[in-house]
């Protein structure tokens, strides 16, 4: 009967420190559980910035920026460009778009937020109505990609890095690309 006891209480131990190890498992997941979540709110919070932006720009929607843009954004287009433009001075770059373009629009085609990061795939089209960038208009229509990449703090962008087809944007509106003359 002792024996008895003594397993009894031994499995009873035993059990007891299953269901200790478990709570604490338990309740390690849980963390994890919520900080995942907590990063999958961030990153969904992110790509709403972003889209944000991009309806902006379809509305030619000038506050849009002051409501996506942290005021010392640093916006590079291209991304390697040795100095970025500031909110304000892409403001009057979009302008000059519109103007030229007034059907100008984006598309999202694909987006992915990770971490403070947000890249997507746009699409651009437009009409050419007005000089753009000394291309006199003919009417052309184009259709182009861009990748752009944002980091975002505090619900604002702070970073842009965009590419876009910038040779098929001139080649649709009529330009020519020629061999430079050799030396």
């Amino acid at each position: 009967m002792l024996i008895d006891a003594k397993r009894m209480l031994g499995g009873l131990l035993l059990l007891g420190a299953a269901a200790l190890t478990s709570g604490c498992q338990n309740s390690t997941a849980k963390a994890d559980l919520e900080k995942f979540r907590a990063q999958a709110t961030l990153q969904e919070q992110n790509k709403a910035v972003v889209q944000k932006l991009i309806d902006g720009l379809n509305k030619q929607d000038t506050a849009m920026y002051s409501a996506v843009y942290a005021s010392n954004a640093a916006i590079y287009i291209p991304s390697t460009a040795a100095k970025p433009v500031t909110p304000a001075e892409d403001i009057k770059s979009s302008q000059a778009n519109w103007r030229a373009f007034p059907d100008l629009h984006f598309s999202i085609e694909e987006i992915v937020a990770e971490g403070d990061r947000v890249m997507a795939r746009l699409s651009a089209t437009g009409t050419q109505k007005e000089p753009w960038n000394g291309i006199p208009s003919a009417g052309k229509k184009f259709a182009i990609g861009n990748i752009v990449s944002w980091r975002i703090e505090n619900g604002r962008v702070v970073e842009q890095r965009e590419e876009f087809d910038a040779l098929g944007l001139f080649t649709q509106l009529g330009m020519e690309l020629r061999p430079g003359k050799g030396k």
